[in-house]
């Protein structure tokens, strides 16, 4: 986490809503927030690629005003 950080909320759950392989960056529906939050692929764990409907968990931070995902983590669905 940067300086410019603000951390608010760990293990938080959500759906991915979309991912743009080429530009390696995308956002998740948030469980718990009426917005979307933002995610890029450096952020998401060692070779997984996500894709749309897969369920995730991730840290929340505050970065320029904008909610970001950081440690993003896909969530196996038994």
């Amino acid at each position: 986490m940067t300086k410019r950080e603000e951390k608010i909320k760990v293990n938080m759950n959500g759906e991915v809503k979309w991912y743009n392989e080429e530009n390696e960056y995308g956002f998740i529906i948030c469980d718990d927030l009426e917005e979307e939050v933002f995610f890029h692929k450096t952020q998401v764990e060692s070779g997984v690629t996500l894709r749309t409907g897969d369920k995730v968990s991730f840290d929340l931070v505050k970065f320029k005003g904008k909610y970001q995902a950081r440690q993003v983590v896909y969530v196996v669905v038994a």
